[in-house]
């Protein structure tokens, strides 16, 4: 779930605790799984009934288009190690699904590659689609998720035109750190992007995304402090993910807990003046677990937001700490992700070359109502 676009409808306070939203019985004795376990249930009647309050067969909201599979970079941390040259969808092809998945209810759209920047007409395009469709729908929120590399002042010139929601700019670490992953040259490239964007006037719209690993553990609250000095607010903290055994960038349970305990320490003796998300979903639910058990995130003090999303929000010394919950899965009913070339699927099945396999259809072949009415049915 990408939580960078639901930021202006947590600034806008259109939040309500979920006793608010959803009536929940007290019950003693039970364990946190079993906990967890209820609350999905009962979240997943609350979306459905949502749904059908707005006349809507589905409760789809997020949605991940990638334009491209391919990009410039060969970063240490990409989950999608491969390349395909399988032919990619047209512009009306993903026209066609942005505008079907709006009349199934999506209100949230990310535009993602490997890098989209690679092919800017397209995502250009596809951008200003967008904006077209949030006339229709004031609700509707979209953004574009990238390494900046690419982001010169004219694609920035575009991007204030196109006014969309959020834009993400991956950052890693300070230089060293996120030379190590992205490469030699890249960070003064990203911070680039960023002066470009402020040029525009844009650094509102700008998320940082932070890709916690091993290497960069340390250096995240260093990095805020060099950012903010270019007028970044907004940082997302999303731990790194692997298939692989072992893998060297993987941080473990313990190292993630001292991660967010130490920006909370931090809150108490210094002020930011940062929104700090700390990004949970279901392929990291074992982190996510790890700060529920040991009462860092408070099922207690559950907020809901208008696009569903549970949370939990800490202001320490006027800093704000946002966590959001969702220890399990909501692929496929509530978030969908499409393929460069048409593959309907989750999030995690991306990691994957054989992610055709994995996919639940295809839009080349149906079209996205159908391939997810039948999904749903089954």
């Amino acid at each position: 779930m990408a939580i960078r676009e639901n930021s202006n409808i947590l600034r806008d306070n259109n939040l309500k605790t979920l006793e608010e939203k959803i009536e929940i019985v007290p019950q003693k004795d039970r364990t946190l799984i079993e906990e967890l376990e209820d609350l999905e249930k009962t979240y997943k009647l609350f979306c459905l009934a949502e749904s059908n309050k707005e006349g809507r067969k589905s409760s789809i909201r997020y949605i991940d288009l990638f334009i491209n599979n391919r990009c410039n970079l060969k970063c240490k941390h990409c989950y999608v190690k491969y390349e395909e040259e399988s032919e990619g969808l047209g512009v009306d092809e993903i026209k066609k699904v942005i505008s079907d998945l709006k009349d199934c209810g999506a209100m949230v759209f990310g535009i993602v590659g490997k890098e989209p920047l690679l092919d800017w007409n397209k995502t250009k395009e596809i951008l200003y689609f967008l904006k077209e469709k949030r006339k229709e729908e004031h609700r509707l929120r979209f953004g574009i998720v990238t390494n900046g590399t690419l982001l010169d002042e004219s694609k920035a010139e575009e991007l204030k035109k196109i006014d969309p929601t959020y834009i993400d700019l991956s950052v890693d670490g300070t230089k060293k750190e996120h030379e190590y992953i992205r490469g030699k040259g890249q960070y003064d490239k990203v911070i680039n992007a960023i002066r470009n964007l402020k040029k525009k006037g844009l650094e509102n719209k700008i998320f940082i995304s932070y890709t916690l690993n091993k290497k960069n553990q340390n250096v995240f609250l260093p990095l805020v402090d060099d950012l903010q000095k270019e007028g970044i607010k907004q940082f997302l903290v999303s731990p790194y993910l692997t298939t692989v055994k072992n893998d060297p960038l993987e941080v473990s349970l313990k190292d993630y807990l001292n991660f967010v305990e130490n920006i909370m320490e931090e809150s108490k003796r210094k002020k930011f003046n940062a929104e700090i998300f700390i990004k949970n979903d279901y392929t990291s639910k074992k982190y996510q677990v790890e700060l529920i058990d040991k009462g860092v995130i408070n099922l207690n003090k559950l907020l809901v937001d208008d696009n569903y999303a549970l949370w939990n929000i800490r202001e320490i010394n006027g800093n704000k700490l946002l966590f959001n919950i969702q220890p399990w899965d909501t692929q496929n009913w509530y978030g969908v992700r499409v393929s460069h070339d048409g593959y309907v699927s989750d999030c995690f099945s991306m990691f994957y070359r054989n992610y055709p396999d994995r996919a639940i259809g295809n839009v080349k072949k149906n079209s996205i109502k159908e391939i997810l009415k039948l999904y749903i049915n089954s």
